[in-house]
């Protein structure tokens, strides 16, 4: 099976809210005042074409694929579900790292495999180090842990 995102660039719209911590100025943009009706996943094809490939009245948050490129993974904080997720990213073995109260591990069967609980709750992970084995959160603080299977990239 061909991987369906191959040589596209996924993009979500920032909102001020976003960046809150840098003392940007919070704008309010509700729906009937915008010049789109939805928050949406948007990507670039390879020829620059952007198109808008989910639609929702809610905020997409984050995406990460799995690590054949065949699944895009969207969190939605406000929907509470994958499609809220605050973070979300994947290992090479295709498991799904949510953030969510600490940071939950599914197998790619859905499965629970088990739950990290960091001093302070993560809304965001990412894997790092030159092997890409280090899960880093980071919320109100910083935490990391190490793993023995490295992130998708």
């Amino acid at each position: 099976m061909r991987n369906l995102f191959a040589g596209l660039i996924f993009l979500l719209p920032l909102a001020a809210q976003d960046f809150d911590h840098l003392q940007v100025e919070q704008i309010d943009t509700p729906l009937d005042h915008r010049d789109l009706d939805f928050f949406g996943v948007y990507h670039v094809t390879p020829k620059g074409k952007i198109e808008a490939i989910a639609k929702w009245k809610t905020r997409p948050n984050r995406v990460t694929l799995s690590p054949d490129g065949k699944i895009l993974y969207v969190a939605n904080t406000e929907q509470k579900s994958i499609q809220g997720a605050d973070g979300i990213r994947t290992d090479v073995k295709g498991n799904l790292y949510l953030a969510v109260r600490g940071v939950v591990v599914y197998s790619p069967d859905g499965k629970l495999l088990g739950k990290f609980h960091p001093p302070v709750n993560p809304r965001n992970i990412a894997f790092g180090d030159k092997d890409f084995k280090t899960l880093y959160m980071i919320g109100d603080a910083l935490s990391r842990v190490r793993l023995d299977v490295a992130g998708s990239v």
